[in-house]
């Protein structure tokens, strides 16, 4: 709603702009047709430019040593289980409600506006028709001559009119210029932004330069003065229809100044490339959309990024290089490559018979000079040879023969010899041999397995140990998958793209969590379906949570409802014990004023029968 709303005010915006821009540079100007165009051309540009937007990018680069890998996401979740009450009106969308009574009164009156066009139509096809001319209609009622679309009203009364071929020229060149769309346009508008009272103020100035536009064509053919004074004749204070073009006009004086205007420069015209300053201010400050990139640093020791190609090519064996051209020339064109420890030119290289490889030698151990590729053409078995440099602190996966694997563990089984400070003895292959040994049978390049334990550098060859590209059984660490102790062999049935984040624990880290199973370290791969799972259910919970809540406000609500209903009814059998006792007192004082009414009617008896008898004892004595 808030964008609909920001249009809105754009739209607006740009009326007003367009309309200031008129009054001040063109309205005293006598290009007037350019001036219709101006109005109808400047009204669509208001309403289409606030669609326009442009993208700028920029772009935000994390160090990737600030990234850090969330172990319990349900720190994001909301704990609090405070309840706060609001009252019923701080929910209401009072901004919605507002742009929707907006709009039903803009609908309203485009109705209206809609329904008044028909009737009008309807009540134009219902006059007489002219005797000649099909296009005009005579009216007995009306008093103006008036036009819309193409049809022109006549008052009877101005048949004999020696003005009346001016009044028909006027009107037919309202009609062949369809100056009635003009009219109908701006309606519309004005019923859409019924709350905008520069809108009328621009139905004004649309509908005034309509006529000048006449009056310069009227010209043309007639005299101007004798023009002018049927102007000043046939000027009615009578109130016209919007929707029409009547000969009549309230501005009258405006018309007659434009008539006797000097014509315009054309090269005036140009005035209209001073709107581009604002509107390229508009578009600079309003309709440049900034969209953040969040792009993550990359560090030297990206190791997966670096090396994703030939990583994902050799994840089983060679035959990709050996079979697939394309694929010997991605590792060229990515990689340092030489051939049997030869450097070659790019030409020399791309020539270069692919089938012919045997081994391949990918070395990571420089980050400086970058991966190094050897392709080797001797020997008789297939292999890969991978070199790691000893201080590789990448914590990430890499899939050898299907398995997934750390790259720390591939250290321990790569062609590297570890570093060597103090020794007490070294084993190539169960042999006892020196290190002069050692450093030549490295520089053989011979596949081989090297680790140290203790003291001792154990080197196996990959022809003597069958076992070679498997972790260690003595130093294997703990891996947790979703929270499931799993066995290493369970690594390679996952994705890399199914995995969300890696984290890894050492040390007594790893043994405070897990006792002694983490002596080794533990390595914890929490998957994206499990982390959706997860969230799901703490949303669920959430949910159900915010429905309880719910259902304990409305059972509250219904409590004190109940309460209130209670407290009325005991009002109410007060108040009707109230009355009833009033009752009572009221019967209890009728009862005493009827009992004192017969006490005063027993007494004024008395009374009558004590005088009767009094007059008859009198009468007796008289006799």
């Amino acid at each position: 709603m808030e964008n609909l709303l920001i249009y809105l005010l754009k739209v607006n915006g740009l009326l007003l702009f367009f309309w200031i821009f008129y009054k001040l540079l063109l309205q005293k100007e006598t290009f007037y047709k350019y001036n219709r165009f101006y109005f109808l051309g400047s009204i669509v540009l208001s309403f289409v430019f606030p669609l326009i937007y442009f993208t700028k990018i920029e772009e935000i680069i994390i160090p990737a040593s600030n990234l850090k890998t969330v172990e319990d996401i349900s720190n994001f979740v909301l704990n609090s289980t405070e309840i706060i009450e609001t009252n019923w009106y701080d929910n209401i969308n009072w901004l919605l409600i507002s742009l929707a009574i907006v709009g039903m009164i803009s609908i309203i009156k485009i109705g209206i506006r809609i329904f008044k066009i028909n009737q009008l139509v309807r009540s134009i096809k219902s006059f007489e028709n002219h005797p000649t001319e099909k296009n005009i209609k005579i009216t007995d009622d009306n008093q103006q001559v008036y036009s819309f679309y193409k049809w022109m009203v006549l008052p009877k009364q101005l048949f004999n009119n020696e003005n009346i071929s001016v009044l028909i020229a006027h009107e037919n060149i309202h009609i062949k210029q369809k100056h009635s769309f003009d009219l109908v346009y701006i309606g519309l508008v004005n019923d859409l932004f019924w709350f905008n009272p520069i809108i009328k103020l621009i139905r004004k100035d649309i509908n005034l330069n309509l006529e000048f536009l006449v009056d310069e064509e009227i010209i043309k053919q007639e005299n101007s003065y004798k023009y002018q004074k049927t102007l000043l004749n046939f000027n009615q204070n009578i109130e016209t229809d919007l929707l029409t073009n009547a000969f009549n006009s309230s501005d009258l004086k405006k018309r007659i100044l434009m008539l006797n205007s000097k014509k315009s420069n054309p090269m005036k015209k140009l005035k209209i490339a001073l709107t581009a300053p604002v509107l390229l201010a508009f578009f600079g400050l309003f309709q440049i959309e900034t969209i953040a990139q969040v792009k993550q640093e990359t560090q030297k020791n990206d190791f997966i990024t670096e090396n994703q190609i030939i990583l994902e090519l050799l994840q089983k064996d060679i035959k990709p290089i050996q079979e697939d051209k394309k694929v010997y020339n991605e590792i060229i064109e990515n990689y340092k490559t030489t051939i049997d420890g030869k450097e070659l030119s790019q030409k020399d290289l791309q020539e270069f018979d692919h089938s012919k490889i045997k081994s391949v030698a990918v070395d990571f151990t420089n980050s400086e000079k970058g991966t190094l590729i050897n392709f080797i053409t001797t020997g008789e078995v297939e292999d890969r040879i991978f070199s790691f440099g000893i201080d590789q602190s990448v914590e990430a996966k890499v899939h050898i023969d299907g398995n997934a694997v750390d790259v720390k563990d591939l250290i321990n089984q790569s062609n590297h010899v570890p570093e060597i400070t103090s020794y007490e003895k070294i084993l190539i292959d169960g042999k006892e041999s020196s290190f002069e040994e050692l450093q030549s049978f490295y520089n053989k390049n011979i596949p081989f397995k090297a680790e140290r334990e203790n003291d001792i550098i154990i080197i196996e060859t990959r022809k003597s140990n069958k076992k070679d590209n498997k972790l260690s059984s003595k130093n294997k660490p703990l891996y947790i998958i979703d929270d499931k102790e799993v066995d290493s062999s369970d690594l390679g049935k996952i994705s890399p793209n199914e995995i969300k984040n890696i984290t890894v624990l050492k040390d007594d880290e790893s043994i405070k969590k897990y006792g002694e199973k983490g002596k080794n370290g533990v390595l914890i791969i929490q998957t994206k379906e499990y982390e959706k799972k997860e969230l799901e259910e703490k949303r669920k919970a959430l949910n159900e949570r915010k429905k309880a809540e719910i259902e304990s406000k409305k059972a509250l609500a219904e409590s004190k409802r109940a309460e209130i209903e209670s407290k009325k009814a005991l009002a109410e059998s007060k108040r009707a014990e109230i009355e009833t006792k009033k009752a009572l007192a009221e019967s209890k004082k009728a009862l005493i004023e009827s009992k004192k009414a017969e006490r005063e009617r027993q007494k004024a008896l008395a009374d009558a029968k004590k005088t009767v008898e009094l007059q008859h004892n009198s009468t007796q004595s008289i006799l």
